[in-house]
C-alpha cells in the first residue's frame, strides 16, 4: 500500500483521476482495496520485493572499471538514448533523470508531461500514449 501512494502524482490523487479507469460508482475505499489485492494480477510479492531491491542497490558506478564513479559510467554510454521519465514520477524523480541525462553524450531527454506519475511510461491514458508514440517515432526516425 505504501507504493500505491507513490505510484501516481499528488495531483492525480487530488483530482481523483483513478475514477477514469474505474467502473461508475466505485468508491475510494473500493479502489484502494483493489490496489491492495490486485495491484498487479498474478504478481508474486517476492518478485516485487526483488524489483525494489534492484532499485535501491543498482549502481552503474560499480560496473567493473568505473570504481564507483557514476558520472564516469554515465558519460561512457555511447549509443543514442531516449530517456522518458514522467514529470511526476515519485519513484524515479525527473530531477534525477535531468542530472543523469546531462552526463550521457547522446541522450534525448523527453519528460512525459503527465499527472499519472510512474505509470505514465506504460501509457496509462491516451495523452501519455500519444506523447510516448510521437517521441519514440521521432527518436527512431532521427536514429536512422
Amino acid at each position: 500500500m505504501v507504493w500505491a501512494a507513490w505510484l501516481f502524482s499528488q495531483e492525480w490523487w487530488r483530482h481523483e483521476l483513478w475514477k477514469q479507469n474505474s467502473p461508475p460508482g466505485t468508491t475510494f475505499e473500493q479502489m484502494l482495496n483493489h490496489f491492495r489485492t490486485e495491484f498487479i494480477p498474478g504478481a508474486d510479492a517476492n518478485d516485487l520485493i526483488l524489483q525494489m531491491r534492484t532499485w535501491e542497490h543498482h549502481d552503474i558506478g560499480a560496473t567493473p572499471g568505473f570504481n564507483g564513479d557514476i558520472e564516469r559510467a554515465l558519460h561512457s554510454i555511447k549509443v543514442p538514448l531516449l530517456y522518458m521519465p514522467s514529470d511526476t514520477d515519485l519513484y524515479f524523480p525527473v530531477t534525477d533523470a535531468r542530472y543523469e541525462a546531462a552526463l550521457i553524450p547522446e541522450v534525448m531527454l523527453a519528460p512525459i508531461p503527465s499527472l499519472w506519475g510512474h505509470t505514465a511510461g506504460a501509457a496509462s491514458n491516451p495523452q501519455d500514449a500519444k506523447f510516448l508514440n510521437e517521441n519514440i517515432a521521432f527518436f527512431l526516425g532521427k536514429a536512422k
